[in-house]
């Protein structure tokens, strides 16, 4: 077990670093930081590696970790809380200063740049650069997300108010917070911890919201159409989001909303009346 533990920290450093020799300068940096004894390296670089190493990457953890935690497929973005790079910045700015003379200083610094460069390796080395274009989806937001987002957009509303689901009212947090989620984080913390007659006997929740909750999240279909097409639009709702398997779709169609547009996850309709 020990010996599988270290193969799967070894193959995460692997494929973290690429194989590229750079890494080496990070041990390196390490070790110059340890023998100058400097307070501040300690208290930024080695106590916190010191931590990691008997925590997150401890081989004899490692096991255990994964399986309590669950990120067995998602080790290697632990690595990111280590500071290579900062760690040679800061180790290459010390050893550069530690002299005097200026002349010094400049000589040190072509030589730590040299030795950055030689150990490195060019991104496309041994391959054809491709042509510049400019990326359209910086933030690796997923298609489903971006498609969804044209939806609400396109009838040129900018700041669309939209019933939908957890997952997407955290991603229009960060991809398009002009879409306005009518749900909170903390609303569905609450929904979720709420049962459906609980949530019935609930005093300070209007007429319209309970409405809107109890088809949109507890499924209660029981509610009559007309009842919850007023509460959406007493509330300012335009767009209501649902799973494409869901039976709220017919629901909804029953209801006389508007269809506007689907993925393959979701159905979007609008509250406008037929």
């Amino acid at each position: 077990m020990l010996m599988e533990n270290l193969s799967v920290l070894l193959n995460a450093v692997s494929a973290y670093t690429e194989k590229n020799p750079l890494w080496i300068l990070y041990v390196v940096c390490i070790i110059i930081l340890l023998i100058i004894r400097k307070r501040d390296a300690r208290q930024l670089f080695i106590f916190p590696l010191a931590v990691q190493l008997l925590t997150v990457f401890n081989p004899l953890l490692l096991g255990f970790l994964v399986s309590v935690m669950g990120f067995e497929n998602r080790y290697l973005r632990l690595l990111w809380i280590v500071p290579f790079f900062i760690t040679i910045a800061y180790t290459a700015v010390v050893i550069i200063f530690s002299v005097r003379k200026k002349a010094l200083r400049f000589g040190l610094s072509l030589a730590i740049a040299a030795l950055i460069c030689l150990f490195g390796i060019p991104v496309f080395w041994g391959k054809e650069v491709p042509p510049y274009v400019k990326a359209e989806n910086t933030a690796f937001t997923q298609d489903e997300v971006l498609e969804l987002s044209r939806i609400y957009h396109q009838e040129g509303e900018a700041c669309p108010l939209v019933l939908h689901d957890f997952w997407l009212t955290l991603n229009y947090r960060m991809y398009d917070p002009a879409i306005k989620s009518y749900l909170g984080r903390n609303s569905f913390m609450y929904l979720n911890q709420t049962s459906t007659d609980a949530f019935k006997k609930k005093e300070n929740v209007s007429k319209a919201r309970r409405r809107l909750l109890l088809v949109y999240y507890y499924e209660d279909l029981s509610v009559s159409k007309e009842n919850f097409v007023r509460a959406a639009q007493k509330l300012g709702i335009q767009y209501i989001t649902a799973s494409a398997s869901s039976p709220l779709n017919d629901y909804f169609r029953e209801a006389g909303m508007i269809y506007k547009g689907s993925t393959s996850s979701y159905c979007v309709w609008g509250l406008e009346c037929r």
